[in-house]
């Protein structure tokens, strides 16, 4: 399938709305595509990525992705979210601290997700 500007501005707030209530400067996120590189076997490549409050990753990056996860002619679409959190108190928590998560989805319909521009 394609995403468009629009829907991946609609991920983007959607992890907006998950943290509303906390001040949205602390929250990152990078949308990934990843591909078996064509020129080196079993080595996986970034071909777009797309980010909010953060640094995409580079086009043709390699990354390290769980052996079997891309198929041959196939993409992973990787997800990754941080939130840096400031507790209004610093009886217990002394500084800001970083919370992430990241992980993977496969392509629903098709073998790769391609983008317009962004």
């Amino acid at each position: 399938g394609t995403k468009n500007p629009k829907q991946i501005q609609d991920v983007f707030s959607a992890l907006k709305a998950i943290v509303d209530s906390l001040p949205s400067t602390g929250s990152a996120i990078i949308i990934t595509r990843m591909k078996e590189d064509p020129n080196h076997a079993g080595q996986d490549v970034v071909d777009w990525s797309v980010a909010q409050n953060a640094t995409p990753h580079a086009q043709g990056a390699v990354m390290t992705v769980a052996t079997g996860l891309i198929t041959q002619g196939a993409s992973v679409i990787l997800a990754e979210v941080s939130y840096t959190y400031t507790t209004p108190s610093t009886k217990f928590i002394t500084g800001p601290f970083t919370m992430t998560d990241s992980f993977y989805a496969m392509p629903r319909r098709g073998n790769s997700v391609t983008k317009t521009c962004f």
